[in-house]
């Protein structure tokens, strides 16, 4: 089979999934402190994990605090690191806007969270980095969830292959709901992709490693690995 890149929380895999496939993982970041965990995952596996750090907008809660909207001081704490760290990584992300009224709680939030998103746009422009296509066109990653959501498989339906990826987003967005996802689920986005469209499982695995390595060109040197690669 071909290589197969995905997307996912790192922090959250434990399992294999060089069993189906798997070639390369980009591990995404959504807050300041899974910055270094990252960093230092992609150190202990080289040639297999790839970083890519950023601001969420919304910081998750814990056990005790609730979930807040980002601010200024945590994107000038993150900026010192993503500087630091920049020749490391493939991408800036997870960012973006969530004006969720649960998140967003007093009249500043959507303006500062419009100020830190805009800051990291600079950065990737800045580095050279990829950020949610900005620079590489428009990519929509598919989770495993795809098989019991009617919309996600319109969506896929009505999408280009040249214009997908494939994503765990794991531990959250599995095959089955309040179960537990596994970045080996990964197979199942590819699965159900080649079922919608009509084509080969291969065909989609060489399209979305393809449309990988474009959106994230790093991954060519930081993994070894080629667009087309045969790992049978």
């Amino acid at each position: 089979t071909t290589a197969v890149v995905m997307v996912l929380m790192i922090e959250y895999c434990d399992d294999n999934p060089s069993s189906v496939g798997v070639k390369a993982m980009v591990a995404v970041a959504e807050k300041l402190e899974d910055f270094q965990k990252i960093i230092d995952l992609s150190q202990t596996y080289k040639n297999f994990i790839a970083p890519a750090l950023g601001l969420h907008p919304v910081k998750p809660g814990s056990h005790d605090t609730e979930s807040r909207s980002v601010t200024l001081e945590d994107y000038q704490t993150a900026e010192v690191f993503l500087r630091e760290h920049h020749n490391l990584l493939v991408a800036i992300g997870e960012v973006g806007l969530d004006f969720t009224p649960y998140n967003v709680k007093f009249p500043n939030d959507k303006e500062v969270q419009r100020k830190v998103f805009s800051k990291q746009i600079q950065l990737a422009q800045e580095f050279g980095l990829p950020l949610q296509g900005v620079e590489a066109g428009f990519y929509f990653s598919v989770p495993p969830s795809i098989i019991r959501s009617e919309q996600k498989q319109r969506l896929v339906q009505s999408i280009p292959l040249s214009n997908l990826l494939l994503e765990t987003d794991a531990p959250a967005l599995g095959p089955e709901k309040q179960v537990r996802n596994e970045a080996k689920n990964i197979e199942i986005s590819c699965q159900e992709i080649a079922r919608l469209k009509d084509i080969s499982i291969e065909e989609v695995k060489k399209s979305t490693t393809a449309n990988a390595l474009k959106l994230f060109p790093r991954l060519i040197n930081l993994c070894n690995i080629s667009m087309y690669e045969d790992t049978s």
